[in-house]
């Protein structure tokens, strides 16, 4: 299969064998990034809130080669919304990055720190909103 994939830092299109989960893992793709955000607002509220990020508002905007999410922080919390306007940053990713991101699957906090480029401060929000889960979890309950 075709994928973009991170080597190295860097983000490049390569063939893949297609995956298969191995026993006690699952393949997943999530169809509706921004729905699951939404559903995810309160978890990525109460992370913000439980940080030393918490009072602080910023905009940012993941883009995937299907669409732009936008990721709203302020005083009453998380809100999701179409991309559009002016974000503070803009993250672009692969679908399976996002998807990877969103359940804490890579540390992309560090990812970013690690970046020749990346903006002081994205990595900190990065990091609040989709920590790294290990054992990569969802929260199943909300779904």
């Amino acid at each position: 299969m075709r994928a973009a994939i991170f080597r190295g830092g860097d983000i490049v299109v390569d063939t893949l064998p297609e995956p298969v989960p191995r026993q006690g893992q699952a393949l997943v793709k999530t169809l509706d990034p921004k729905d699951l955000l939404r559903r995810l607002a309160p978890v990525l509220s109460a992370r913000v809130l439980g940080s030393g990020l918490r009072g602080r508002s910023v905009r940012l905007e993941v883009e995937t080669d299907a669409e732009r999410i936008g990721v709203n922080v302020g005083p009453g919390g998380v809100g999701i919304a179409a991309g559009s306007g002016r974000p503070d940053w803009r993250v672009t990713l692969p679908e399976i990055g996002l998807t990877q991101m969103i359940f804490g699957a890579r540390n992309y906090a560090d990812i970013l720190r690690g970046m020749p480029g990346a903006e002081e401060g994205l990595p900190d929000w990065i990091g609040v909103l989709f920590p790294e889960q290990r054992p990569c979890s969802c929260l199943g309950e909300m779904f």
